[in-house]
């Protein structure tokens, strides 16, 4: 939100931001958006003081350009003639970049960012996880190690075969965004298969403890609780990568065959008769 002052009552719905105003770290500075769309709304009184809103959009990368109105000293607004009118409609007197104006107050963001959904992709191995905020936030601050993947929206913390906290794995988004992607370990991929926990989308559920993510302003994600608010998937993406034989060992003296895959495998579908023992790699015709 933008709050004006002029000399004289300006029109308010005259307003217009989109192709005409800037937000800038400087005069002249390098660190700048034009904003996009946005204005007064609906009922905000004409006068000498109005208040315009940005749109989520311009918001968004208003945030994620470091540097820029993070506090009063990097705050500077410029316009040109069609910003606004006056009563009579006679065009604001613009503000160049070079000139651009310093804000005189500043508050700043206190709102937690929100989990607006998230997905799981399976089929690539170890799994990729998507969150998806409602603001822009620090990519850099993401930690796995304060999120939980579990079978169910509700389930027993005592038995650790519903719910598996991951490690920090690997985040994958390197630019500030709405939208993170990252990978999981090696481990948390296999441990998830074992428990069964995101095999489908109604055993992929998710809880977090307070601080998982931070936006721009260091401002911590709110926790995400067990039995409460505990979000289930919106993307899912399942497993169709057949596991494979990486090695196997045979001990001819006690008739045992180990037998070594890529990935966790249901022990129950074995079938020892669909195996072939044979002397070369290649089976004679």
């Amino acid at each position: 939100t933008l709050l004006l002052n002029f000399d004289e009552p300006v029109a308010a719905q005259s307003t217009v931001l989109g192709g005409t105003t800037a937000l800038l770290s400087a005069p002249s500075s390098s660190i700048v958006h034009n904003l996009r769309g946005g204005g007064a709304s609906s009922g905000v009184p004409n006068g000498l003081q109005i208040v315009v809103n940005l749109t989520v959009d311009d918001l968004n990368e208003v945030k994620r350009l470091t540097g820029l109105a993070t506090s009063r000293s990097n705050s500077f607004v410029s316009f040109t003639a069609g910003f606004v009118t006056d009563m009579a409609g006679v065009p604001v007197t613009p503000v160049t970049i070079s000139a651009a104006q310093q804000a005189d107050s500043f508050v700043n963001d206190i709102t937690r960012p929100e989990l607006v959904n998230f997905g799981l992709d399976m089929a690539t191995e170890p799994a990729i996880i998507t969150f998806t905020f409602e603001e822009t936030v620090d990519v850099t601050s993401l930690r796995l190690g304060r999120i939980v993947l579990q079978e169910a929206f509700t389930v027993n913390v005592g038995d650790n075969a519903t719910w598996h906290q991951l490690l920090d794995g690997l985040t994958l988004t390197a630019v500030n965004d709405t939208i993170v992607r990252a990978q999981l370990t090696e481990h948390d991929y296999a441990t998830l298969k074992l428990k069964g926990i995101g095999s489908s989308p109604t055993t992929t559920w998710l809880t977090a403890v307070d601080g998982y993510i931070l936006d721009m302003s260091s401002v911590g994600a709110a926790t995400i609780t067990n039995g409460v608010d505990a979000r289930n998937v919106d993307q899912f993406v399942y497993d169709t990568t057949s596991p494979q034989i990486q090695f196997f060992d045979i001990n001819l003296s006690t008739g045992i065959l180990d037998i070594y895959f890529t990935e966790p495998v249901d022990a129950s579908t074995f079938t020892a008769a669909a195996i072939t023992l044979q002397n070369r790699q290649v089976a004679p015709p």
